[in-house]
């Protein structure tokens, strides 16, 4: 089974708690009621937590590829961003909803009620319905 960061494991406990069924898309079955699979293929990419159903892509951005507001950004992170840009417009040309949490922000209990609440928009939006 593949093996989830400390922050993506940290924002599959927030979805978990706000009631979503989280399981890696590899054990999918017919019979699944997940509604989030973690790590699933879209495209040519792998998606840290999507809802294929509602075409939501949610991401866990880490320090070591994305920086964070406190460092200066290396080659490697620029590069990502780069990637990252391209990623997000192919998949929302594709009619995916694309959100972006910095796994710095998991750290921050006082920011974990604006990030429920902006997860349960996601949801409750009639694009996503």
């Amino acid at each position: 089974m593949p093996a989830l960061t400390k922050p993506e494991a940290t924002f599959k406990e927030i979805l978990e708690e706000m009631g979503f069924v989280v399981k890696f898309f590899e054990d999918k079955s017919p019979e699944d009621t997940a509604n989030i699979y973690m790590q699933m293929p879209c495209q040519s990419y792998c998606l840290d937590f999507a809802c294929p159903k509602r075409k939501i892509d949610m991401e866990v951005d880490g320090e070591y590829w994305h920086g964070s507001a406190f460092m200066s950004v290396t080659a490697l992170q620029l590069e990502r961003k780069i990637f990252d840009s391209k990623r997000n417009d192919e998949l929302e040309k594709a009619g995916w909803t694309v959100f972006r949490i910095p796994a710095s922000s998991l750290k921050q209990e006082r920011i974990r009620p604006k990030l429920i609440q902006h997860i349960r928009s996601l949801f409750t939006t009639e694009a996503n319905l």
